[in-house]
């Protein structure tokens, strides 16, 4: 079996994506899984994205039961840390400071990956999280 496990895309323009992530643990849990892959997201008809050059985090809501943590990670070949989220109610906001941005370290995509620790059955997470795109 596998976990169960949605990606629904709230919101979407030329600078804005929002994603509702949510995730009912059969004791798997994900490693490495792309939640927003840059080349994908088609704008007004225009794929991909009038070339994403990067996205940054703005905020995380929601809540996390039973993981020992979520990572967010920015995909590169070296990925690095964009948020660590631990059980708990969830409200991140780093709109004042422009959000988290992608490094855009050498190799990789830049596209947004998800890994959950602590793994067991009936653990979740459901996550809104808003995203600005750059050129």
């Amino acid at each position: 079996m596998a976990d169960t496990v949605t990606s629904t895309v709230l919101e979407h323009d030329l600078n804005r994506y929002v994603l509702r992530l949510t995730n009912i643990c059969d004791g798997t849990g994900e490693s490495g899984v792309i939640k927003a892959d840059k080349s994908e997201i088609d704008i007004f008809g225009e794929s991909p994205a009038i070339d994403v050059g990067h996205m940054a985090i703005e905020r995380i809501r929601g809540q996390i039961h039973g993981f020992t943590y979520v990572r967010l990670y920015w995909d590169h070949t070296a990925d690095d840390l964009a948020a660590a989220l631990v059980p708990g109610q969830i409200d991140l906001d780093w709109r004042e400071f422009k959000g988290i941005h992608d490094p855009q370290s050498a190799g990789g995509t830049g596209d947004l990956l998800l890994t959950t620790a602590g793994n067991t059955a009936n653990d979740t997470y459901d996550l809104t999280i808003e995203m600005r795109l750059y050129k």
